[in-house]
Formats: C-alpha cells, structure tokens, sequence
C-alpha cells in the first residue's frame, strides 16, 4: 500500500512549515526562581511552584539543559512565567545554576 500525500510531507527532508523555535533565554537572571512541586512522569508534565506563591503548571517540551526525567520534586529551578488556557504556565525550564539538584537542597514546597 503506498504513502498517502500527507505522510510523504511529514518525511524528514522534504519540504514543509517549519516548526516553531523553542524560547531560549541564555540568562538565568531573566528567569523566575521556583521548586519542582509535582511531577507527573507518566504524562510528561508537573508543577513548579514560584518561591513565595503562584503554582506553574510546565510540560517536558519547556525543560532545557536538564532532561525532563532528571527533575524530581524539591529541585530548584528557574523558568519563564506564561499563562495557558487553563492557567499559569512555565515555557522555560532550567535547572537553577545557583542552587543544588535535589530535595536535600535545603527547600521547602
């Protein structure tokens, strides 16, 4: 059975849309300071909790330098603040370069 239309298209190689970049930020500075509060690795999301309040919902798609199973809850991260239709969203996801990985870091959630 040959290859419908579509699924030529979608081949690597040929042409098409290209995707949309992931934002970058190359300073940690610019982002917000937070800890891993949930993880739902069977779904590929969980939620960061902004120190101080606000809970981030962010999904594996937003983690840079750090893979997504790496993360467990109470690592100190830094991330960019967004909002998503069902509320607030991380869109960047970076380990924090100043703190340790892990619950032992010293942080409560």
């Amino acid at each position: 059975m040959g290859r419908s239309e579509h699924e030529r298209k979608d081949k690597p190689g040929k042409s098409g849309p290209p995707r949309p970049q992931k934002p970058e930020i190359t300073n940690p500075e610019a982002l917000t300071p937070g800890l891993v509060k949930r993880m739902v690795t069977d779904k590929g999301f969980g939620f960061i909790r902004e120190i101080g309040g606000t809970e981030y919902f962010f999904h594996q798609s937003a983690c840079r330098g750090v893979e997504f199973m790496d993360l467990r809850e109470g690592d100190a991260v830094r991330f960019l603040k967004s909002s998503g239709p069902k509320g607030p969203r991380a869109e960047i996801v970076q380990r924090d370069p100043d703190e340790g990985a892990g619950i032992g870091n010293g942080h409560e959630i």
